[in-house]
């Protein structure tokens, strides 16, 4: 019965680690591509949009854009394909950046 509990802990601790190296991600791409976007006109919610679409789209969810997220966003899913396919693409190449701890951490 203890092994079993242990076993869960360990199970239960191991999913937190995974779930806070996918925040650190998506941070990361927030922080990448806020430096893009401030150049460009973007709605700061289409921004946040997007930095849910990919992930989700990343670890093939389905669906990638559910009834939920459109209804809290306001956004349907083709109204932030571009913005995420951007946020796809630097995050692509941050492993050619030359901040690159974050990347490397996770």
């Amino acid at each position: 019965m203890e092994v079993a509990r242990q076993g869960n802990r360990v199970t239960e601790e191991r999913n937190i680690q995974v779930l806070i190296g996918q925040m650190h991600v998506v941070k990361g791409q927030f922080e990448e591509g806020l430096k893009v976007f401030q150049q460009m006109v973007q709605c700061p919610s289409m921004l946040a949009a997007s930095g849910v679409y990919t992930p989700r789209c990343s670890l093939k969810k389905s669906p990638a854009w559910t009834d939920t997220l459109q209804f809290h966003t306001g956004y349907i899913e083709s109204e932030i394909m571009d913005c995420s396919k951007l946020l796809a693409f630097l995050h692509s190449r941050c492993g050619e950046s030359r901040l690159r701890a974050v990347y490397k951490k996770y």
